[in-house]
């Protein structure tokens, strides 16, 4: 039934289209969420002291972030894709949004710095502000964190062994993003967020996963979702990339709103 009905959206023109416009409104509003929900994490966070005894852990991070609906489901997704790659200490996070969770998520797991790229000045304006109010609580090191008001499709990735690129960003930026990085991924890895199924045509830009495999020169290795299931594409090693093979699941489910691509 999914695979039918993602058919028809795929060569009926009037669906294509009509998808189309339920993405870009679906887009709008999460940007938006995301926005008031972080105005409204600062402004909580403005109004009150911190906790001495309090210190840089997940559950502490979460709590802080918990007026947000998603934010348990951001650290299932977090905790899936940390566990199946190893070895890196820098990461880039391309379209990080006003409520960065994936950066601060993986900054507060493994201690590793973590670069933000927001092209929308309003929305890196309130990430900036965000970090400050949780660096004064103790929950993140501000330090380790940046925040970059650019495109990410002309930023520098060479410095970040891991690049995260967000599943709100237009495909051809996805794809700039992957032709930038190039053969330079050799001992790196790339982490593109998607979806499968209907979610993959209702909620966000489908990304050719041929597309990005021609830009980058290596071809997808597995696909990491929420809960810690890995479902492999392909049998090559990765230099990067552990996939942990008690948590391989096979068929892969029909339709998943938050997954992470491998590369």
């Amino acid at each position: 039934m999914v695979a039918a009905t993602c058919h028809r959206i795929d060569t009926d023109p009037e669906l294509t289209k009509r998808a189309a416009t339920i993405r870009s409104a679906a887009g709008e509003a999460e940007t938006l969420m995301e926005q008031f929900y972080a105005r409204r994490i600062i402004e909580r966070l403005a109004r009150s002291d911190p906790d001495a005894r309090r210190r840089s852990t997940v559950d502490y991070l979460i709590d802080l972030l918990r007026p947000f609906p998603y934010v348990e489901n951001y650290q299932s997704l977090v905790d899936a894709e940390l566990r199946a790659i190893s070895g890196w200490r820098s990461l880039t996070f391309c379209g990080a949004g006003a409520l960065p969770l994936t950066g601060l998520l993986a900054h507060v797991m493994t201690g590793a710095s973590v670069r933000l790229v927001e092209v929308d000045p309003v929305t890196a304006d309130l990430a900036t502000h965000l970090i400050y109010e949780l660096a004064r609580f103790g929950a993140v090191r501000s330090d380790a964190i940046e925040v970059i008001a650019d495109d990410a499709a002309e930023i520098d990735l060479d410095q970040s062994e891991v690049v995260v690129v967000a599943s709100l960003l237009p495909e051809p930026v996805v794809t700039q993003v992957a032709s930038h990085l190039g053969m330079s991924l050799t001992n790196r890895c790339l982490l593109v967020r998607s979806a499968t199924g209907l979610a993959s045509r209702l909620a966000y830009d489908r990304v050719e996963t041929a597309t990005l495999a021609d830009s980058i020169g290596r071809r997808r290795l597995g696909v990491v979702a929420p809960l810690g299931s890995i479902w492999p594409t392909d049998e090559e090693p990765h230099p990067s990339v552990g996939v942990l093979a008690s948590d391989v699941v096979s068929p892969a489910p029909q339709s998943v709103l938050n997954c992470t691509d491998l590369y």
